[in-house]
């Protein structure tokens, strides 16, 4: 395999890697086990749940232009935050063990998941940013659907080996008491190495460019966001 080969495929890996903590921890196993379970009732769960999210994403919409021009900027800033993000989100998903089916642990949920699905998003922001650093001879469409695909196939994998080892059978494989939900609960554990384990050849291959300064000022920066505010389509956009 050449390097434009491996190249391409650490940026896939990346996206392999980190499509469970969405599919597992956001969507489908640990956030019915929070609402159903960790929660009072389901209609405070379900409202706490889609309120931490959706503050997350508020967050993350009012700073994603600016990192994005960040990215743009900077590479070797990129590679810094999409490493710090890996290690919270993995720490994160990892801690979500110790989340006992009690109401005493719906704040501490709460604010996991709050900032694991902050520092998600914002490694996405940085990784899109590379596209173009990865797709070498790739038409870019092909190369991000690529990616799309492989991420989406890894959620999809990864949730059929927890259901089948962990969730459905009576006994699991680890010999977990479903009692105490540690079934639901060792989801966080797989999420976390499956995210650590196949996301270091991107981060270790991972090569920053050449600081542009001048797009770093905050002058700059600000002059950008601006004129991205002014621009009907884009703000558009950036509200929806």
């Amino acid at each position: 395999m050449n390097k434009e080969k491996k190249k391409r495929l650490y940026y896939y890996l990346f996206d392999w890697a980190n499509s469970p903590y969405s599919t597992i921890i956001i969507t489908f196993i640990f956030s019915s086990y929070f609402v159903n379970v960790i929660a009072e009732n389901k209609v405070q769960g379900t409202s706490l749940w889609g309120w931490t999210i959706a503050l997350s994403g508020i967050f993350i919409a009012l700073l994603s232009p600016i990192f994005g021009i960040l990215a743009d900027a900077n590479k070797k800033l990129s590679k810094t935050i999409i490493l710090l993000s890996t290690i919270i989100v993995c720490l994160g998903s990892f801690l979500l063990w110790f989340a006992i089916p009690s109401v005493n642990f719906i704040i501490y949920t709460l604010i996991i998941i709050f900032l694991t699905n902050t520092f998600f998003e914002f490694s996405q922001v940085f990784y899109n940013s590379r596209l173009l650093d990865f797709k070498s001879n790739l038409s870019l469409g092909k190369f991000s659907g690529i990616a799309w695909g492989t991420g989406y196939l890894g959620g999809i994998v990864c949730l059929l080996l927890v259901l089948t080892f962990l969730i459905l059978p009576e006994h699991n494989l680890l010999g977990l008491n479903k009692d105490k939900y540690e079934h639901i609960r060792f989801c966080g554990v797989i999420v976390c190495f499956w995210y650590l384990i196949f996301s270091i050849p991107f981060l270790i291959h991972y090569e920053h460019q050449k600081v542009d300064k001048k797009k770093l000022s905050f002058s700059k920066l600000l002059k950008l966001l601006l004129k991205t505010i002014k621009e009907k389509d884009k703000f558009n956009f950036f509200i929806s």
